[in-house]
């Protein structure tokens, strides 16, 4: 189920020593908002796919900062490579970016894949979780 993929991802950005915030949702919602910490994780959701009992999400993984362009791109590639290494994703490609939000930001974002089987037990606690059911 999608929260059970979105925690991994979010636990593997809390986990870094050099990362001060994550969220998940559209980036363009935390753009200009003055509360940001960088080094920042954004996770959003590209795609979902079936096929047969396995449901792949699909993640775009934002990690941008404020500092120079290079000293930018040095950190955010290591957080990124650090977490594809503790999610076990061994193919994908970094790219690299520039937003002028609140302040300059520079990064880099890779598309992730994540696998699940897909339940139908609505006794679940992903189930529970969202829908408020015990």
């Amino acid at each position: 189920m999608i929260t059970h993929s979105i925690n991994k991802v979010k636990q593997a950005a809390t986990e870094h020593p050099l990362v001060n915030q994550v969220c998940f949702g559209p980036i363009e919602e935390y753009d200009h908002k003055a509360t940001i910490k960088y080094p920042y994780v954004n996770i959003d959701i590209v795609s979902c796919a079936l096929y047969n009992a396995a449901q792949t999400h699909k993640f775009r993984v934002y990690v941008m900062d404020r500092n120079k362009i290079e000293e930018a791109y040095n950190k955010t590639e290591l957080i990124i490579t650090d977490m594809m290494i503790l999610l076990d994703v061994n193919s994908y490609t970094i790219n690299y970016f520039n937003y002028n939000f609140k302040d300059m930001v520079n990064g880099v974002y890779a598309d992730i894949e994540i696998e699940g089987v897909v339940s139908t037990d609505c006794t679940s606690d992903a189930y529970a979780d969202i829908y408020g059911a015990e």
